[in-house]
């Protein structure tokens, strides 16, 4: 399984698997509101597997990053295969 956001519109960096089926993202550089929105790709093969992302904010953009996620609650997947 790969995480990647290496295309057009892909909004995440720094990601790095921590287990298998595991992956921390940090956002990329965008201010409230944008901030909740993340767009990156997840690569596997044909079986079934369950993921999880734990987004962080840009550690580039320091407190203001960080503030803008305060309040943001996990909300559900959108999904394209």
């Amino acid at each position: 399984m790969q995480v990647t956001s290496d295309f057009e519109c892909g909004n995440g960096k720094n990601i790095r698997q921590l287990a298998p089926g595991h992956f921390r993202v940090d956002e990329e550089g965008e201010k409230a509101p944008y901030c909740k929105y993340f767009c990156v790709r997840i690569d596997g093969d044909d079986k079934p597997q369950e993921v999880k992302l734990d987004f962080y904010p840009d550690p580039d953009m320091g407190e203001e990053g960080r503030a803008g996620m305060i309040g943001h609650y996990p909300s559900p997947l959108w999904i394209s295969e």
